[in-house]
């Protein structure tokens, strides 16, 4: 599960989608974006930057057993801050964003470019994702709001965005453990097909077990500014570990 601000690729419950109204975060101050943008009357999900007096909202997310099963650190708010503090004043661009329904924060997602970080970007690469992919790792923490569909517009939306705010990406890559069959799902509800399967070197416990990569190129019709286009890319096949694929 990892990201600029480690660990965070294992995305949350699957469900019938939903409309999703999205205000990227990443350049949001260039944009003039400063709080939460307004969605329709029928409550569809939106995102907006995350704040920092919402660390201990954060926090109490992570500790949830349904999300520490798969998320195990950081726990507590102490350590929780210490993580995320440096995307939250500029120190790190990971963006850092709150799922918000009906004007509430139920999630958390988080958008990051992969070569930021050498030895993920290394072994994403080994896994057959282009260099330029931009990761994703998110999470719905509030519980009256799991299996409702917020993971996959989430998903869905924040892919949508990332084009525009990352104009030079070649496509979105996220890993999940393949025990994680809602995780999975997720991504394939959002439109993301699978790439790769086996098992991924990382230091981070929740990367543990089995693995798939999950892609999803720059669209065709959208070449943005400069954008490096995505090789073609080989079928699914086995990572060296020898695990097979799952049918994700």
């Amino acid at each position: 599960m990892h990201g600029g601000c480690p660990g965070f690729d294992s995305p949350w419950l699957h469900a019938p989608p939903w409309s999703f109204d999205v205000v990227p975060q990443a350049r949001c101050e260039r944009a003039g974006v400063t709080g939460e943008p307004a969605g329709p009357a029928t409550g569809s999900p939106s995102l907006r930057p995350l704040r920092t007096d919402e660390l201990a909202t954060l926090a109490g997310w992570l500790a949830e057993p349904h999300v520490a099963v798969w998320w195990p650190e950081p726990q507590g708010l102490a350590a929780v801050t210490a993580h995320y503090t440096p995307c939250l004043d500029g120190r790190d661009p990971t963006e850092l964003l709150a799922v918000v329904v009906v004007g509430t924060a139920v999630g958390f997602l988080q958008r990051y470019e992969v070569d930021h970080g050498t030895a993920w970007a290394a072994e994403l690469a080994r896994a057959g994702v282009p260099a330029g992919a931009v990761g994703l790792g998110y999470l719905v923490g509030e519980r009256t709001w799991l299996r409702r569909g917020v993971a996959t517009a989430a998903v869905r939306a924040a892919v949508a965005g990332t084009w525009a705010v990352y104009p030079r990406a070649t496509g979105v890559a996220v890993a999940c453990q393949q025990d994680n069959v809602a995780s999975w799902s997720t991504l394939r509800a959002a439109g993301l097909t699978r790439l790769w399967a086996g098992q991924l070197v990382s230091d981070d416990p929740g990367d543990g077990g089995p693995s798939s990569v999950y892609w999803t190129p720059r669209p065709a019709a959208d070449p943005g500014s400069g954008a490096r286009p995505a090789p073609p890319l080989a079928p699914v096949h086995q990572g060296a570990s020898g695990t097979a694929p799952m049918a994700g």
